[in-house]
């Protein structure tokens, strides 16, 4: 990709196979529900990680 690191792309694709992969065996688990959904709340929850993740700590209180 042009402007990205070697490293990032390979967090990228690292991160969009591990997503597929959590969707797929949660369709696979429950496939009452479309894959395309599986991968869209695989995505949901990796972004809700993500923004948790960076949230910054409360102050310590010791």
């Amino acid at each position: 990709m042009n402007g990205v690191t070697d490293r990032l792309s390979d967090l990228a694709a690292h991160t969009g196979w591990a997503t597929f992969h959590h969707a797929a065996g949660a369709w696979i688990d429950n496939s009452s529900q479309s894959l395309a959904t599986h991968l869209r709340q695989a995505v949901d929850d990796l972004r809700s990680l993500s923004v948790t993740a960076r949230s910054p700590s409360p102050p310590s209180t010791a």
